[in-house]
């Protein structure tokens, strides 16, 4: 399978980042994986500690758990489609709280995953896993 959301993304960065990124991460996020617990049909607190944690998403309820959280940080424009990678950056900031997301390099990643994931049209739940996935490759 193809990778592909959002910004984040970004969760793949996510194990070489530093504890205050995972803190800011956390801080971010929990709020709304609570809320799209209710969302996401067959959701487990398993499956919320999984995303929390930013750990590998594998099963279908937790790749659907992404997609909630993402589509809830406005990752998604109304057709489906991930937003541009420059739209996305501003929540890789809020996600991560450092800057250094707005290098180029990692600015033309994110955007480079986004063109990938929407070109490819999986499934909503698979799109999001896909974005997360290609993130942590090409970080």
């Amino acid at each position: 399978m193809k990778l592909p959301i959002c910004i984040v993304f970004i969760f793949a960065a996510i194990s070489a980042v530093s504890a205050e990124s995972t803190q800011s991460f956390k801080d971010a996020v929990g709020p709304l994986l609570r809320e799209c617990m209710g969302q996401v049909d067959g959701v487990t607190e398993d499956d919320f500690q999984t995303v929390y944690n930013r750990n590998k998403v594998e099963t279908h309820s937790t790749k659907c758990l992404l997609w909630c959280l993402y589509k809830s940080l406005g990752c998604y424009l109304p057709d489906g489609q991930l937003k541009a990678g420059d739209e996305m950056m501003p929540i890789i900031d809020k996600l991560y709280d450092f800057k250094e997301f707005k290098t180029v390099f990692r600015a033309q990643v994110v955007n480079n995953c986004v063109h990938e994931v929407n070109a490819e049209s999986s499934e909503d739940c698979e799109k999001a896993a896909d974005f997360l996935h290609c993130l942590i490759v090409h970080y």
